[in-house]
């Protein structure tokens, strides 16, 4: 009897379904690290996805005989830039025609980074009047407050106005409502979902690799 050819077969056999192991564990680690890496990649260049931005205010009367206000808008939670790659380039608030009147036509931009300029509010048709700001740097300074006064033609205090945020295209990536600023302390930042994500995936990508 022949056995050692029977041997030959089970060896290679063996072997066979070892090798087809080792390679389907090598393309899941590989299909586990592209993916990973994909989803870091898109967190980091398209931030938008999990960014927050929020726009707060303080009211201020400056002339009681003609219900003269100013806004002093404070913005926070986004990076703003003229180049294609960058998340946010403007953000506008409105001014509801029915309880605003008489815009700063001429508004000061916060600091040179900055183009700013205010659209009248029209109660004739109606039409929402507006502040625009224009980022015109990359990396625009927020440390600076964004004023505009106003006519408050309301009761009591001026409060929450509708914005928009827009992209070097002028499309709108988002919208949302200002919030009153806190006479506190400013609360400590926390880190963004999309930041946090991303760090994650970091890790395990990093884990698998060792593996």
């Amino acid at each position: 009897m022949c056995v050692a050819p029977q041997s030959d077969s089970f060896t290679e056999n063996g072997l066979g379904r070892q090798g087809s192991k080792m390679v389907s564990v090598y393309l899941s680690t590989i299909w586990r690290t592209s993916f990973a890496f994909l989803v870091v990649f898109g967190l980091l260049v398209f931030p938008r996805l999990g960014q927050s931005a929020g726009i707060s205010y303080q009211a201020t009367e400056i002339d009681a005989a003609t219900n003269t206000w100013t806004y002093s808008y404070i913005v926070a939670g986004a990076s703003f830039g003229v180049s294609t790659g960058s998340t946010a380039s403007s953000f506008t608030v409105y001014f509801d025609p029915t309880i605003y009147n008489s815009l700063d036509a001429s508004p000061v931009s916060p600091n040179a980074d900055w183009f700013v300029f205010s659209t009248p509010t029209d109660a004739t048709l109606p039409a929402d009047g507006a502040y625009t700001a224009q980022a015109q740097i990359d990396g625009a300074s927020l440390s600076d407050p964004f004023v505009i006064s106003f006519t408050w033609l309301g009761i009591g205090t001026p409060g929450s106005q509708p914005f928009d945020i827009s992209d070097p295209s002028f499309l709108v990536i988002g919208s949302g409502q200002t919030s009153l600023a806190s006479s506190g302390p400013t609360p400590t930042p926390e880190p963004s979902p999309a930041l946090l994500l991303a760090t994650g995936l970091c890790g395990l990508l990093l884990t698998t690799r060792r593996r």
